[in-house]
């Protein structure tokens, strides 16, 4: 058991020791390293520096107002124009006219059968009337039963002749100038009876017929009527 005490005493006086006499560290202690390589302990580490790009979409700016304005146009949202189809508006204005055979001429509509015809054909009521030195002559040519087509103001209808007649004129001074009167075989025959009811058809058609009268030289003698009904 002596050999116990012997170890016992040996651990005892060591810890007495350290307890009563510790070392301390400090910051003002100096650690002297010898034999150090510094330079074995730095790593040096050169870093590629990156090159601004020569591309298209490199934006260099020298103030921050260019750079915001240049934002702007390149953010700034692109308006869509709208096309506006305009449709063109076409008045349609009827074309009165008379058709017979290969002759096609204009109708105007007059009032009063005083309304001179010139290189077309005049309309009141029932009658049709036109110079003979003008196509209209050529209803000396239709037969009885030819068509004839007559549309005005866009209202077309269709004849068929059914008599054609001759009219002796006299003429007379009036108060209006130089008057006529229509007999047929010594009857008298009126402008109103041709305009108001084409003598019991549809439609008269007449123009100049003739020698030049013996007093009044610049008018024909006659007028050449042409009957028809509606078919």
């Amino acid at each position: 058991m002596s050999w116990l005490k012997a170890i016992a005493t040996i651990f005892i006086s060591s810890f007495i020791s350290i307890v009563s006499y510790p070392e301390i560290l400090s910051a003002s202690d100096s650690v002297k390293v010898s034999d150090l390589d510094k330079s074995s302990m730095v790593q040096t580490v050169v870093a590629p520096v990156a090159q601004p790009s020569s591309s298209a979409n490199t934006v260099v700016v020298s103030t921050n107002s260019e750079a915001q304005e240049r934002l702007s146009q390149k953010t700034s949202p692109v308006t869509p124009t709208a096309t506006i189809a305009v449709e063109e508006v076409i008045t349609y204005v009827p074309k009165n006219y008379v058709k017979f055979g290969s002759t096609s001429m204009d109708i105007e509509v007059v009032d009063s059968t005083s309304a001179n015809s010139g290189n077309h054909v005049n309309k009141i009521g029932s009658l049709l009337y036109g110079h003979n030195y003008t196509a209209f002559g050529n209803i000396k040519n239709l037969g009885i039963g030819a068509r004839v087509t007559v549309d005005v103001n866009g209202e077309t209808k269709t004849y068929k002749v059914v008599d054609a007649t001759i009219y002796d004129v006299k003429y007379s001074a009036c108060d209006s100038g130089i008057c006529s009167k229509l007999y047929q075989n010594g009857v008298r025959k009126t402008m109103n009876g041709l305009i108001n009811s084409a003598y019991g058809h549809s439609l008269a058609m007449m123009t100049c017929h003739g020698e030049a009268d013996a007093v009044y030289t610049d008018k024909a003698s006659q007028r050449y009527v042409v009957f028809l009904d509606e078919i």
